[in-house]
């Protein structure tokens, strides 16, 4: 490459860096300008909230320093994590509650007490690259608060059972929401 096709590259990232900029504070000025009904009504058009029941796939023992030890308990085989998450879906659709479904088999993080982590759902922000791509698209399929995947979606992590709750609109876990509607409309 030549010093002036160099010079060329350069000042091409240079100008979109600048572009970058500008358009970030414009967005910036836009949102700051922006009534809480708009932001909101970006909110409630960008993201979702979705519960999950997990279902993980066989995770093998490893010690402290990372080797993997003998299991005490026979580990499950995928097919047989399957087989349940199928079995809590038919008691889902025979009109069972899906809160207590959910807390009774779901391996999506547990407190020392044994009890979920998460059980208001997280936010899923539509097409995010970033999150479990599976759980985002079977999510967004959801039209209306209440329904629930018809299958099993089936992920890096296990199978999951997805059901679309509301979102929060208002309180604390509402307005820290907001502040990452803000963040994401200026980025």
């Amino acid at each position: 490459m030549s010093v002036q096709e160099l010079n060329t590259v350069v000042e091409r990232m240079v100008y979109s860096a600048q572009f970058l900029t500008k358009y970030q504070q414009d967005h910036e000025a836009e949102l700051n300008n922006a009534t809480d009904e708009e932001v909101k009504a970006k909110y409630e058009s960008e993201y979702l909230t979705a519960k999950h029941i997990l279902f993980m796939f066989p995770q093998p023992e490893v010690s402290e320093d990372g080797t993997p030890v003998e299991s005490e308990e026979p580990q499950k085989t995928n097919e047989e994590v399957k087989a349940l998450a199928e079995d809590v879906l038919k008691k889902l659709n025979d009109g069972e509650d899906f809160d207590a479904l959910m807390n009774e088999y779901s391996e999506d993080g547990r407190d020392e007490e044994g009890a979920l982590n998460n059980t208001d759902g997280y936010l899923v922000q539509k097409n995010d690259k970033n999150y479990v791509p599976a759980f985002t698209e079977a999510a967004w399929s959801l039209e209306n608060v209440g329904d629930y995947t018809k299958e099993i979606v089936e992920s890096e992590y296990g199978y999951h059972i997805i059901k679309r709750v509301p979102n929060a609109t208002s309180g604390e876990s509402y307005e820290a929401n907001l502040e990452q509607v803000k963040s994401t409309i200026i980025s």
